[in-house]
């Protein structure tokens, strides 16, 4: 038992959320609140309500426990469906705003896209599966598209880069499956016409900044060391130079009131961090090596300025 209790303690250290997961959370902790305001009743001590106490709260536990192992199944686990039409459901009605919406579609669409490969890997997505994974990926790129429209061109921005960071790394795995798998092909096509789009809308919301915007850039900044040093946690410190280089460049142009090419930095040494960990996570989970080299210079596009 106390062996389990460690490996889980160690595990909880390793999970990261990404800005916009943060972002996503604080929106559904804010929006709870405001749904559930604290009653003024005044509770008589009985011996039955002693009892539902104790009986209600082993129900949230039993439940919350349930919710919490759901979320690293994969479809055909008994518990996907909790993960899907309960978990996923919840975050989707607490969120609110714009980009509480557009993040919560970013982080279901990796979701499919994370599950497909899983199950690939272990030689278990047949074409049904994978139909219906393509589709509800499809389904949360046009959820975001229509909703990352709706925010500020910085948050815009943020979800946008975040987003493209991934979809590089999820193309670059998707691409070594597909050398021994053809059925990972059509997948990894429509995961590079996706990054694509994504990298222009990021690149149009990174335009539109300005020096009106210098709070928000003093912000990325800040935003964009911890991501590096979150990174450092997971990866060599060699592979971390090139993101400490670009972020050091941001520093000089923030301090000239470059504003605009200081937040291109910011974001651009944030999508290298933001990569170097998922290929180390790739690395360790599915046992697959994407090379830095794979993942940041195809198509010579990927990390403009």
């Amino acid at each position: 038992m106390e062996k389990r209790f460690e490996q889980l303690k160690r595990g909880m250290r390793n999970i990261v959320l990404t800005a916009g997961e943060k972002r996503a959370m604080r929106e559904t902790v804010f929006n709870f609140v405001e749904m559930h305001p604290r009653e003024k009743t005044k509770i008589t001590y009985a011996p039955s309500f002693s009892f539902a106490l104790p009986l209600s709260l082993i129900l949230l536990l039993f439940f919350g426990g349930i919710s919490y192992a759901a979320e690293d199944s994969l479809p055909g686990d008994l518990l996907y469906p909790i993960k899907v039409y309960v978990n996923e459901e919840v975050g989707a009605v607490l969120a609110r705003s714009s980009e509480a919406k557009a993040s919560l579609a970013v982080k279901k669409a990796l979701r499919r896209l994370e599950e497909a490969e899983k199950l690939s890997v272990e030689e278990k997505l047949d074409l049904s599966t994978r139909e219906v994974l393509e589709s509800r990926f499809e389904i949360e790129v046009k959820n975001f598209e229509e909703h990352a429209l709706k925010t500020k061109r910085i948050e815009r921005a943020e979800i946008s880069s975040e987003f493209e960071s991934a979809l590089r790394v999820h193309s670059e795995i998707l691409s070594k499956l597909a050398q021994v798998k053809e059925k990972s092909k059509p997948a990894r096509d429509r995961v590079k016409e996706t990054l694509k789009s994504v990298a222009k809308t990021r690149r149009q919301a990174e335009s539109d900044v300005s020096e009106a915007d210098h709070k928000e850039v003093e912000a990325k900044k800040r935003s964009a060391k911890g991501k590096i040093g979150e990174a450092a946690k997971e990866v060599d410190s060699e592979e971390l130079k090139e993101a400490k280089r670009i972020f050091a460049d941001g520093e000089e142009k923030l301090e000239m009131q470059r504003y605009n090419e200081a937040f291109k930095s910011f974001q651009k040494a944030t999508r290298i961090a933001e990569e170097k960990q998922l290929i180390s996570r790739s690395k360790k989970n599915l046992k697959i090596d994407v090379s830095s080299r794979d993942a940041g210079e195809k198509d010579g596009q990927e990390h403009d300025d």
